[in-house]
C-alpha cells in the first residue's frame, strides 16, 4: 500500500503526531527526531516552519523538505528552501496531494533503451546533461508513467495549469521546450522524442 516513498516527520508536537497515526496515506510516514544520513529514495522531510526559523538553516542532511505552519509564514518557508508549504491545521486531501506530488518528483525515471535518465530535475543522456524546470520534469514523468506513454492535452493542462482556458497554448509551448532539451541529451541516431497525437495529446 505504501509505495510512493517515505515521509520523515520531525519536530512534530503530540497533536500533529496523533493526526498522522489516525490517518492512512499512499506513502510511509516515519515519525522521528533524527534523520538518517541516507534514506531510501524517494524521500521527503516534513518539518514545522518554526523549527527551521529557530535553528537557522536546519540540518536536513540535504533531503528535500516541506514545511508547515501558519499561512503568514509561507514566504519565510520558501526563502529557507522548502519545496512546498502546507498550512496547519492540515486538510487530509490537500496534504496527501502535495506530498505525493513532491515524492513523485523525487522518483528516478529511466528510459534505458535510450540511455536517458531523469533524477529530480536533472536529465542525463548520451549527449550530455541538462536541467529541466519543474513543469518540464513533471510533463516527462507523467508521460513516462502513463499507459502507452500517452497523455491527453486536456489532462496535462488541467493538472499543471488548472483554470486556464482550453484554447491556451501553454502546454504546447512547455512540450516544445522539453523536446529541445531531450534532443540536446539524446543520441542523434536514436533520439527520445515526444510525438504529437493530433486531436488527443502527446506520446513518448
Amino acid at each position: 500500500m505504501f509505495d510512493q516513498g517515505n515521509l520523515y516527520v520531525i519536530g512534530a508536537d503530540p497533536a500533529v503526531q496523533g493526526w498522522f497515526r489516525a490517518a492512512q496515506f499512499p506513502f510511509s510516514v516515519i515519525l522521528t527526531h533524527e534523520l538518517p544520513e541516507k534514506a531510501a529514495q524517494p524521500a521527503l522531510v516534513l518539518v514545522p516552519n518554526s523549527l527551521i526559523v529557530s535553528n537557522g538553516y536546519y540540518q536536513l542532511n540535504n533531503h528535500p523538505f516541506i514545511s508547515y505552519g501558519n499561512l503568514s509564514e509561507i514566504e519565510t518557508a520558501f526563502f529557507l528552501g522548502a519545496r512546498d508549504f502546507i498550512s496547519y491545521p492540515f486538510d487530509y486531501r490537500e496534504f496527501t496531494v502535495r506530498v505525493s506530488r513532491q515524492l513523485f518528483m523525487q522518483r528516478e525515471i529511466q528510459f534505458p533503451e535510450y540511455n536517458i535518465f531523469l533524477h529530480n530535475n536533472i536529465l542525463q543522456g548520451p549527449a550530455g546533461t541538462i536541467e529541466l524546470n519543474d513543469t518540464e520534469a513533471l510533463i516527462l514523468r507523467m508521460l513516462a508513467v502513463s499507459e502507452k506513454h500517452q497523455i491527453s492535452r486536456s489532462i496535462l493542462q488541467g493538472q499543471l495549469w488548472p483554470g486556464l482556458q482550453k484554447t491556451s497554448r501553454i502546454a504546447d509551448m512547455a512540450v516544445c521546450r522539453l523536446r529541445r532539451k531531450l534532443d540536446r541529451v539524446s543520441d542523434k541516431n536514436k533520439p527520445l522524442q515526444i510525438k504529437t497525437l493530433y486531436g488527443f495529446g502527446y506520446q513518448l
